[in-house]
């Protein structure tokens, strides 16, 4: 249901389910009336597979991250790689590995396991 390459969802895929669940439910998908109620599904159903695609990937929203202090890595709203952050409860917020608070955080996953020292 995804187009290749890109993960994005298939909308001719979408619309066809999403048509599928309004005639049952006695509408039609074409109709003036039912065409925000097709947007809205539409929305929430590409969220939900975007969602879905993170978290398979081990990225999780923001809002679900731990603030015992522990490191992490980020992912900044623009951003172009991820970020080692901890939580600082002293300031409310998620500082770098130089002490300065990063804002625009979206999502986080956990750190990998390091590798293993030569030879064991």
């Amino acid at each position: 249901m995804t187009t290749p390459m890109t993960n994005e969802p298939d909308i001719g895929v979408l619309d066809k389910h999403l048509d599928a669940i309004l005639r049952a439910s006695g509408s039609t998908l074409r109709h003036y009336s039912m065409q925000k109620t097709l947007d809205d599904m539409r929305a929430a159903l590409c969220a939900a597979m975007a969602e879905t695609a993170l978290r398979a990937q081990g990225w999780q929203p923001i809002e679900t991250a731990p603030v015992d202090g522990s490191w992490i890595q980020c992912w900044r709203r623009h951003g172009v790689k991820p970020l080692s952050v901890k939580f600082d409860s002293l300031y409310g917020g998620f500082e770098n590995e130089d002490g300065d608070l990063v804002y625009h955080l979206t999502h986080w996953m956990p750190l990998p396991a390091a590798p293993s020292p030569e030879g064991e």
